[in-house]
């Protein structure tokens, strides 16, 4: 299919409809509708008809089963355009078969702006079916068990402020009551009770039931203003995609044909594109006075990280130190921590902006601020934190093909606690590295038995035993790893899947350019699927799944682009060019040589400086903001072409790509990466590769380690994540 993401946002289109036409009717019956959800469901409309004439414009005549074009329903239309497209596959496989190459072809795509509004508007449709049950909840007071629990958590904090609010405003009036009855109605007191305390305990007793009378009153109405808030927020979304997908699709000068002409096809992406960006640029963004608790999340974040960054780059200002200088870490650290104060009390947006406006000083903002968290100390005792608190079995450093490695375990595993013991003592680091290590003499040696959410050692062969591992490569921009967040959701991955997590300390910025760190990471998975790991980890590999979040995203992509090049025998920047590829047995190869699974968290798949939709409208991500992009983009690719595959894997070939393994990507809904993530998975589907695609609302860019901070959007992503990971390490089982 054209677009993979037009069968999902039909499905969504079709369920929004019909609940929404549920609620209505039931809304009516009772006489309690609102007229946002008439607005909603016009909204709606609107969408599935624009829809609508979009599929039916790309199905071919023999396709089209009526003439007219509201005689068939979205979802057959879209089945229709489905059948239409593997036909076509199926067409073209059979030609490729008598027109085999010898060279490969590479094909640098363009922007999608179709591709990236279909995603969109998945994104939208998914948090307009929350709305719709939310307003099922407040309307009919009818649930489900799919109901989402946001509302619930909103009417937690309501519930209480409606409570005091009340109580404050029934003061008065139960005063009054009281006076009045004592007055005018002459009521009796009992006689254990004297004059002022009867007052007082009779009109602390009305006062509680105007409280409690008026709290229900007031939480129900301050509940609908809620409500008929988001619904009309959310209407706002569909309206102003609507303007959008009309905009892009009536573009004057773009030819609507069904042409095979892929010059064509590029110039008008092209073309969509740069009227979406433009779109994007004179768009302002509406102000909102009622959030959720999500949205006010996101908003403590980004005045935090603005602070952050405004208070690093004072301390560079004040300390006068530059990165190489041997103190500046720890007194711009201190400085940071003083000035901090400052900017929480009188407000750090222009100044963080100003830190990030030139590609120089958000270099040494990148440094200084993220390589706080990369600070040996912060590490270790990250480390010990998370080893008390998680219950860890192995937690410790060793080195893997010359690298640095965490290596993490909550599972006892006594062969990696004496292979960690022996290169301590190989490496003369034994009275303060085996500190780290927390496996106990004494525990048991057999591994945990097989359960359907655990597998502690996949099988055993007559000399080492075998376990999966997942290779996790931290994000930092290249300048830093931010290693010290990520532990506790590492040995949470290692508890839920019974694997052993093995995070690279890969070389950085600004000493270290391309491809030092690419090669340390081949150096590494190389070494794990060979020999050398055995005596590095005291065990065989099993199953190996590739992680990364952010930069460390591009590396696992560009490992992953590497690999399959070397084994197709596709010339890279890195290798010299070898004979036959492309062959069946090149293909075989590659596939054994790959990892068993791929995930890439916000990850940063396109170093060239392009404009995209998604770029323009996540300028101010609290965590990437557009100024730290270019500088990342500048450093890591310097005097490199950055729309080489190993530098940028969005710019892979087809014929790499087809190769890649399961792919789950995660970003967030206003990730300045997200048309890169959005354009890479469109491409792995449409060659077949299993892959998916999820973007969480109402957080910013490299967010997994937010769910140890209490974040339930991140917390549920965790969750996600492990169930694939638990589903990638165990599929040949169930198979």
């Amino acid at each position: 299919m054209k677009s993979y993401y037009l069968y999902d946002a039909s499905q969504l289109l079709q369920q929004s409809l019909n609940e929404l036409q549920e609620i209505i009717e039931a809304s009516e019956t009772s006489r309690r509708s609102h007229h946002t959800l008439y607005d909603l469901r016009e909204a709606l409309l609107v969408t599935e008809r624009q829809l609508h004439q979009h599929v039916h414009s790309m199905l071919d005549s023999d396709s089209r089963v009526f003439r007219n074009v509201a005689e068939q329903s979205l979802l057959s239309l879209v089945e229709s355009l489905r059948l239409q497209e593997e036909k076509r596959k199926r067409n073209n496989q059979s030609n490729d078969t008598h027109q085999a190459t010898d060279v490969p072809i590479v094909y640098y795509p363009t922007r999608n702006a179709t591709d990236s509004l279909m995603f969109r508007l998945i994104v939208i449709l998914q948090l307009c079916v929350v709305r719709i049950g939310d307003a099922r909840i407040t309307l009919t007071n009818i649930r489900k068990k799919d109901d989402s629990a946001f509302l619930q958590g909103d009417s937690f904090v309501l519930a209480p402020l409606a409570l005091g609010t009340s109580w404050i405003l029934s003061k008065v009036p139960a005063r009054k009551l009281i006076a009045y009855s004592n007055n005018r109605l002459h009521l009796s007191r009992p006689r254990v009770f004297d004059e002022g305390a009867w007052t007082a305990i009779a009109s602390t007793l009305a006062q509680a039931g105007f409280a409690v009378a008026s709290a229900f009153w007031l939480k129900r109405k301050w509940g609908m203003l809620w409500l008929t808030t988001k619904i009309a927020k959310t209407t706002d979304d569909f309206e102003s995609w609507n303007r959008q997908w009309f905009m892009v699709q009536k573009t004057p000068g773009v030819i609507r044909t069904n042409s095979n002409d892929e010059e064509e096809a590029i110039a008008q992406d092209s073309t969509k594109s740069k009227r979406l960006i433009e779109y994007a640029l004179k768009a302002t963004p509406k102000v909102s006075l009622w959030h959720s608790q999500g949205e006010l999340r996101f908003l403590m974040l980004k005045r935090a990280m603005d602070v952050f960054y405004a208070s690093v780059d004072t301390a560079m200002q004040v300390t006068k130190e530059t990165a190489e200088a041997d103190t500046a870490s720890w007194r711009i650290t201190l400085t940071t921590a003083a000035v901090a104060s400052f900017y929480n009390l009188i407000g750090a947006r222009r100044r963080a902006e100003e830190a990030t406006s030139s590609s120089e000083r958000a270099r040494y903002l990148i440094q200084h601020a993220w390589g706080m968290v990369s600070l040996p100390a912060l590490k270790t005792i990250s480390l010990q934190a998370s080893k008390f608190l998680k219950g860890a079995s192995v937690a410790d450093r060793i080195e893997v093909a010359g690298v640095p490695c965490f290596v993490l375990s909550r599972d006892p595993a006594p062969e990696l606690a004496a292979a960690i013991r022996r290169y301590h003592c190989k490496s003369g680091q034994k009275g303060t590295m085996n500190k780290l290590s927390t496996i106990d003499e004494q525990e048991e040696t057999t591994p945990a038995p097989y359960t359907a959410n655990k597998k502690p050692f996949a099988r055993s062969n007559t000399r080492y035993r075998q376990r999966d591992i997942i290779i996790h490569l931290t994000g930092g921009g290249f300048f830093a790893h931010i290693i010290a967040s990520d532990l506790p959701f590492l040995l949470d991955w290692s508890a839920s899947t019974g694997a052993c997590v093995i995070c690279p300390e890969y070389s950085l910025l600004p000493e270290h350019t391309f491809p030092d760190a690419l090669l340390e990471i081949e150096a590494v998975y190389q070494a794990l699927q060979s020999h050398e790991g055995v005596h590095a980890l005291g065990f065989e590999p099993n199953k190996i799944i590739l992680t990364g979040e952010s930069t460390g995203g591009n590396l696992a992509a560009a490992l992953c682009v590497k690999v399959c090049m070397d084994a197709t025998g596709i010339p890279t920047c890195l290798s010299t060019p070898t004979s036959g590829a492309g062959s069946a047995s090149h293909d075989l190869n590659a596939k054994s040589h790959l990892p068993c699974a791929l995930v890439l968290s916000c990850p940063v798949l396109n170093l060239t400086m392009e404009t995209s939709y998604s770029r323009v409208v996540g300028s101010n991500d609290p965590v990437l903001p557009h100024g730290l992009i270019s500088a990342i983009s500048n450093a890591y690719g310097a005097g490199m072409n950055k729309t080489d595959p190993l530098v940028s894997p969005y710019f892979a070939a087809d014929s790499v790509l087809e190769h890649f393994p399961p792919t789950l990507f995660f970003a967030s809904s206003n990730d300045p990466l997200l048309d890169d993530a959005v354009a890479l998975n469109q491409r792995l589907r449409s060659l077949g590769v299993e892959s998916y695609l999820r973007a969480a609302q109402n957080l910013p860019h490299a967010y997994l380690g937010l769910g140890t901070a209490g974040f339930p959007e991140a917390q549920e992503v965790q969750r996600q994540l492990i169930d694939w990971l638990n589903f990638q390490l165990h599929r040949d089982d169930a198979e």
